[in-house]
């Protein structure tokens, strides 16, 4: 006798106001692969990565460490940065490793691979289909542009602000689907809580992290978790940031020496944020020389194109609530960045809006927008021509991305690295030397003293 089989049940997404409740179309081997995929810039252009060595700022953090100790130099403001998390844990690394500079190179990248692995994580969670996933971390992941945050060792302080807020995101979309107040669900707030101000004793701008969370939990209104702790996330958002910005980083900021008289360049702020986010991250993607090719023409033409990229993802995550949400949230956190940044660099000169240094969040923020556009390309009927095109579109756009990390490393491991290995083993002149304020001798001396290598 034949036995009838019967078909499984048909799994039937959640309604889309369910913040945390959409499906998981993708399975994990994507996101670890595209994960991997960041460290391909470093493991092409390794040998130039090891060439590497202490530049600019980092002299001067090191003399201080040698002046004052890790513990208490820790505690001290930077300029108008309070940042004691990222200076123990950097100054930290030079001890452990034996002034290895390569190791702290590794770290920027070890780094960079958890904020992508974790934030194709929240794509995933959030519904992103397969290709909108890679699409939004390849853009992030492979990006030339961002060759100083991934090759000074000194901007692991936005990368740690970074990390600590992805992970921080990714947990809120997890509470957001918590129905009942339950000691778990209190330790995770807790733990939410604790990565929100690790993010913002890293880097002076990640204290503005906990608006753009908090904007995302306003905007997921209608998800299924428990009034408590809608209102525990939300209150956590905001008291953070608004703390230490009244506590801490406003009067860093007021007794910094380009503070004084910055109330008469308000407009001078302004011109400066506008350009750093019509700008960013395109100008610096397509090639274009900040040196010659900026102005009005190119902020309006940069960005109508960025703008069209965000209208496109809107227009492709209109039926998904959670996705407009992260897209808000990632909108506010572009903006603050911006305006953090025109506070504290107005002075700088209108062509350090683009600096390469400054190309890491405006690229995060935008990602998601090309990749739910990427998903509306694929969404249309099957055909052979409707999945080639976007592929196409996608390997290029990750060529475009990539091409140039070996040019550009070729230029970086020589002025950041070889001339500077060989002017401090010179040991000629007394002239400051590597972008900082430390002459060759006392840079000889340091060397010697933590061995840096």
């Amino acid at each position: 006798m034949k036995t009838r089989r019967t078909r499984p049940p048909a799994i039937h997404a959640k309604p889309s106001s369910e913040i945390t409740e959409a499906p998981p179309l993708a399975s994990r081997t994507i996101v670890w692969c595209a994960a991997l995929l960041s460290l391909a810039p470093f493991l092409v252009s390794f040998s130039r990565f090891q060439d590497l060595f202490f530049f600019g700022d980092e002299w001067d953090l090191l003399a201080q460490i040698s002046d004052l100790g890790l513990l208490r130099w820790s505690l001290l403001p930077f300029a108008e940065n309070f940042v004691p998390l990222f200076k123990l844990l950097w100054g930290g690394a030079v001890l452990l490793f034996n002034g290895s500079y390569f190791a702290l190179i590794l770290l920027l990248w070890l780094t960079h691979f958890g904020i992508i692995a974790t934030f194709g994580s929240i794509l995933r969670r959030i519904g992103f289909r397969p290709w909108a996933i890679v699409c939004g971390m390849l853009t992030c992941a492979l990006a030339w542009s961002n060759i100083e945050s991934l090759a000074w060792s000194v901007q692991w302080s936005p990368l740690l602000a970074t990390l600590f807020f992805v992970l921080s995101f990714r947990l809120l979309i997890r509470l957001a689907g918590a129905r009942q107040w339950t000691a778990r669900v209190a330790g995770e707030i807790a733990l939410y809580a604790l990565l929100l101000l690790a993010s913002a004793l890293c880097f002076s701008r990640g204290v503005v992290n906990g608006f753009a969370l908090a904007a995302f939990v306003v905007l997921g209104r209608e998800s299924p978790a428990a009034p408590k702790v809608k209102r525990a996330l939300l209150a956590i958002s905001l008291a953070i940031p608004v703390i230490l910005m009244a506590l801490v980083y406003v009067p860093a900021m007021l007794s910094a020496p380009h503070a004084q008289g910055a109330g008469s360049h308000f407009g001078d702020m302004f011109e400066f944020g506008i350009y750093a986010l019509l700008l960013n991250p395109l100008l610096r993607v397509a090639g274009w020389d900040p040196a010659t090719q900026m102005g009005v023409p190119a902020a309006i033409v940069f960005g109508l194109f960025k703008v069209a990229i965000i209208l496109a993802g809107f227009a492709a995550a209109r039926k998904s609530r959670v996705q407009k949400a992260f897209f808000g949230a990632l909108l506010l956190y572009d903006f603050l960045n911006c305006s953090l940044l025109a506070v504290g660099r107005y002075s700088t000169g209108m062509q350090a809006t683009v600096s390469s240094r400054y190309q890491y969040i405006p690229l995060l923020c935008l990602a998601p927008f090309l990749g739910a556009f990427m998903q509306t390309l694929l969404a249309r009927p099957a055909g052979r021509l409707d999945r080639i095109v976007p592929a196409a579109l996608l390997l290029a756009w990750c060529a475009l991305l990539f091409h140039r990390w070996p040019l550009e490393m070729k230029s970086w491991s020589s002025w950041r690295g070889t001339e500077v290995r060989n002017a401090v083993l010179s040991v000629k002149g007394s002239q400051p030397f590597a972008s900082s304020s430390q002459d060759v001798v006392h840079a000889a001396q340091l060397r010697v003293k933590y061995n840096l290598h």
